[in-house]
């Protein structure tokens, strides 16, 4: 009876060791994990970036081995977006686009600005280019209609007009120029704008009976 309770004993005894063993494996298994989360070091593809109204980049999270989820964010989201990585300039100006990895907190600096496409420009069809100015001949209570452009000559709508001097001569309502009173040679300066871009057209303009 003595060797049969000794050799149960032994036997439970074995199993708790195995118990204890399979249980310190799994808490290690564990550390291990949290461990290589807390040293894994991730860094954006650029620190500083530089993005022109309506373009786009896609930053990069570089590092993420673990494959942990990135959320995206931006300072001010009228200046730039972000969706997943992907940069969009809206308007000119400066702010920050942040990336939080588990504990670890991503900054790019952005800066937003016209590019050379998005400039605006006037053309007109019967203008006599003079000193970077244009002149325009028109009878009293005729009508010209401004046609804006790009600068790789695409036309453009959203684009708003005012008459900042002589408005007794001619006047303005979206894109078309009226003829109101005779005058001879008049400066007229007109600013168009167009997603917070503001562009002055001088135009000497000639009025006919």
């Amino acid at each position: 009876m003595r060797k049969i309770f000794c050799g149960l004993l032994a036997t439970l005894t074995a199993v708790c060791c195995m118990c204890f063993a399979a249980c310190t494996n799994d808490d290690e298994t564990e550390t291990d994990d949290t461990t290589s989360e807390q040293t894994q070091v991730c860094v954006l593809s650029e620190l500083e970036l530089n993005v022109s109204v309506d373009g786009s980049f896609d930053l990069q999270v570089l590092g993420n081995d673990l494959g942990l989820d990135v959320e995206w964010s931006s300072a001010n989201v009228n200046i730039a977006t972000v969706d997943e990585g992907k940069v969009v300039g809206i308007a000119p100006g400066k702010t920050s686009v942040t990336a939080k990895v588990g504990e670890q907190t991503l900054v790019c600096e952005v800066t937003v600005a016209f590019s050379y496409d998005n400039v605006v420009y006037i053309t007109l069809a019967n203008e006599l280019e003079k000193d970077d100015t244009f002149r325009l001949k028109l009878l009293k209570g005729s009508t010209y209609t401004l046609a804006p452009m790009l600068m790789d000559g695409e036309e453009v709508d959203g684009v708003t007009f005012k008459v900042d001097s002589n408005s007794a001569a001619v006047t303005v309502q979206d894109k078309t120029l009226t003829a109101v009173s005779v005058v001879e040679n008049a400066e007229v300066e007109i600013s168009c704008s167009y997603k917070n871009q503001t562009y002055t057209l001088t135009v000497y303009v000639t009025v006919a009976e």
